[in-house]
């Protein structure tokens, strides 16, 4: 049991098990716990959704689910002898709190530039190809006060923090224990793309958008590992998932200046060689 335990097929597997395990245990709990399976439903099916009870549901099923995945993580985290939120080990980050806010959003512009630019072009010009349930809801609603707080839950506050602690956190470092710093990074963003499952289909766009979620994980991954940090990996990850209306895509390619020019200057106080 225990060659098994330490196997680098099984550290590559066990994320996706322990997913698939705490999402069902999560959906069976939820199910038993608000006897009402219908409420979602009854949520999305009035023009425009009740974001409210969307939200309130989305919380409740986040808490729920990451609320046991993260304790889990957190215990084998522990018996493998690092934290979730110091994959690496103890070494400090060569860079100060606010520099690591400012490399996050440098590595998240032009990320969300390769995300953004597509989808402007799929809505606002031609089809790309299948368009994903959500974003007809997001971009073809009001955004509400309530709209913005059923988005902080699901997709730019919460999910970032809880991914991140597991993807980043305990993904990264289990892999880092058995893997070079490379094939860490590649597994981890490859295991972080397998589980964004809406876009593993046989479409062409959707293709296009799993590869770019792969990217962000690699470079999220990365730079845990340059900045031995998760605060950049957390800021790129809340800053790309944040919704923001489509006609402003073809102006922020603009950003690109102001990141390049804190990557140039952040770029000597990393940690390039990901094993030192």
């Amino acid at each position: 049991m225990t060659s098994i335990w330490k196997s680098r097929a099984w550290i590559v597997i066990e994320p996706i098990i322990l997913l698939l395990v705490f999402g069902l245990l999560a959906r069976e709990i939820v199910a038993l716990v608000s006897g009402d399976p219908g409420a979602a439903d009854r949520a999305l099916a009035q023009p425009p959704p009740d974001w409210a009870a969307l939200a309130f549901l989305e919380g409740r099923s986040h808490l729920v689910k990451w609320g046991l995945l993260l304790l889990a993580a957190g215990l084998l985290a522990r018996a493998r002898g690092f934290r979730v939120t110091r994959p690496l080990g103890k070494r400090a980050s060569p860079l100060p709190f606010w520099q690591l806010l400012l490399f996050g959003l440098a590595i998240a512009i032009p990320l969300h530039l390769l995300s953004i630019l597509p989808r402007w072009y799929h809505f606002t010009i031609a089809p790309l190809g299948d368009t994903p349930a959500i974003w007809n809801l997001i971009y073809g609603s009001e955004w509400t006060a309530e709209f913005w707080i059923f988005m902080a839950i699901s997709s730019f506050v919460v999910v970032p923090v809880v991914e991140e602690l597991f993807f980043r956190g305990y993904v990264l470092g289990s892999l880092g224990q058995r893997f070079s710093p490379v094939w860490a990074i590649v597994l981890s963003a490859l295991i972080f793309a397998i589980v964004h499952t809406q876009y593993v289909r046989p479409d062409g766009f959707a293709l296009f958008n799993l590869a770019t979620v792969f990217l962000v994980g690699g470079v999220c991954a990365w730079s845990v590992y340059a900045t031995r940090s998760l605060i950049p990996a957390l800021v790129s990850h809340a800053f790309g998932n944040l919704p923001q209306p489509l006609e402003w895509a073809p102006f922020e390619s603009a950003l690109l200046i102001p990141a390049a020019m804190v990557l140039i200057w952040l770029w000597p106080r990393l940690r390039l060689d990901p094993s030192g």
